[in-house]
């Protein structure tokens, strides 16, 4: 992978479809790791899933990089952990069994497509959606702004975001770290134009450097926000 030696566990279908796409999903969120990380930088992956994009990464900064993980679901969680673990990142990459959202409270997150790990399109409760869920779980919901500023983990220089619908709550649970200079970058996936997205990072001096169709349709762009 980019000439990186970077170990997978293929459990299901979808685990080995995400490994086989790895390079070709989406070239654009490696060219933002490639073109902005650095060592001693700090990610956050929001929905990580299993972990390819933190894990990446953290290798392609010789380990120097610290990634944070926030999966909620639990079978893509235990794969994320298996792949820290067969790369060894355990010192590098955490995981964190924890959805985020606007604020910190009790949610259900709703399981689209069964309990196999890889999968994705869960959602919180409080997203609207007319999908159908298999199962509801039980997860903490936490803000971005909670993380830093009241229970104290490091804050991100950097932050992908790729949650199937969650982006406005997560934004509104972010105002502080927004605004916080040591934040350079998001890369966030959005399904539709969702405005009010956009003004929240223009409103705190981030430009869009790049805006690309993601490969689940013209509908779906990932966008990259750089503090000016």
């Amino acid at each position: 992978m980019r000439g990186l030696a970077i170990r997978m566990r293929t459990s299901s279908p979808r685990e080995r479809s995400r490994v086989e796409s790895y390079s070709s999903k989406e070239p654009e969120t490696l060219d933002w790791i490639d073109r902005l990380m650095r060592p001693r930088d700090v990610l956050y992956d929001v929905g990580a899933n299993i972990g390819q994009y933190a894990i990446y990464a953290s290798l392609r900064n010789g380990r120097g990089l610290r990634a944070l993980c926030f999966e909620p679901e639990s079978t893509n969680c235990a794969s994320l952990n298996y792949n820290i673990v067969l790369n060894d990142l355990s010192e590098s990459v955490t995981a964190y069994a924890v959805a985020i959202a606007d604020e910190t409270r009790f949610d259900l997150l709703r399981i689209q497509g069964g309990l196999i790990a890889g999968g994705a399109l869960h959602q919180l409760s409080r997203v609207d959606s007319a999908a159908a869920f298999v199962h509801a779980q039980g997860v903490l919901s936490v803000s971005l702004d909670d993380l830093v500023y009241r229970f104290g983990l490091d804050c991100p220089s950097h932050i992908k975001i790729d949650v199937d619908g969650a982006e406005s709550l997560i934004i509104r649970g972010a105002s502080q770290l927004l605004a916080d200079e040591r934040l350079k970058s998001v890369l966030m996936e959005l399904d539709g134009y969702q405005g009010d997205v956009r003004r929240a990072f223009a409103d705190h001096s981030f430009t869009i450097t790049r805006e690309q169709a993601s490969s689940l349709g013209a509908a779906t762009t990932n966008v990259v926000f750089e503090r000016s």
